[in-house]
């Protein structure tokens, strides 16, 4: 009569203890096990799905990564470019640009001073050339928001930049930060400073008046935001 074998528990067991002693060997004699070989690394080991359900775990930390990464540069400046000079002309209304079709640049796109101050937006482009209408043109307006109270404001451009229509009963100081809040801008780029508030004689509103963070005459580079 043929017997029948089955497998004894302590069979496992000691496949176990044997794998245990090799790791504890390899450690003993070639010092390169360290701290960081964990007991939880030795049940990775017996069970391999666990080792898989870790490397997935850091793929997706990975993949979200990548994702927060792609999203910050869609919204920050994606080329820099020089600008031509103009002198011995002085027109602060525009600025023309050394690239055009050719790299890239449409009409709607908004140039910055580094990537968060606001010089203006692009009007037309050429194959190689594009002109930019900066926020001294005295067209220009957009809404903006002042200060950490972030008070809804209109911002009006010119040799003088100003900004309007702030509700007299809200807090507006000298100092504040004025930011774009204007659809077809990235949302938050610095227009200018606060240097005086005037208070408008018969309505509900006062006006203050900007400092510009930079000065046109200074600009040698610029960098070109894709909204």
């Amino acid at each position: 009569m043929q017997k029948t074998t089955r497998k004894k528990p302590w069979i496992t067991f000691i496949l176990i203890l044997v794998l245990a002693i090799v790791v504890f060997g390899k450690w003993y004699f070639s010092g390169k096990f360290t701290a960081s070989f964990t007991a939880q690394k030795l049940v990775d080991l017996i069970t391999p799905e666990a080792n898989l359900k870790a490397q997935i775990a850091e793929l997706e930390q990975e993949n979200a990564e990548l994702k927060a990464q792609i999203f910050d540069q869609s919204i920050m400046p994606t080329s820099t470019v020089k600008v031509y000079s103009s002198y011995p002309f002085n027109n602060s209304q525009y600025i023309v640009l050394a690239a055009g079709e050719n790299q890239g640049i449409d009409v709607g796109d908004v140039v910055t001073y580094g990537s968060d101050i606001l010089i203006g937006k692009i009007t037309s482009v050429s194959p190689s050339e594009s002109v930019a209408e900066t926020i001294f043109n005295p067209g220009w307006e957009m809404s903006v928001r002042i200060g950490t109270q972030q008070v809804n404001s209109l911002f009006k451009g010119g040799i003088e930049l100003d900004v309007t229509l702030i509700p007299n009963n809200l807090p507006v100081n000298a100092g504040d930060v004025v930011v774009t809040a204007s659809r077809g801008f990235p949302y938050g780029l610095e227009v200018g400073i606060v240097q005086s508030i005037v208070n408008d004689a018969g309505t509900p509103y006062k006006h203050a008046v900007l400092q510009a963070p930079f000065k046109l005459e200074n600009l040698r580079d610029v960098s070109i935001i894709h909204p």
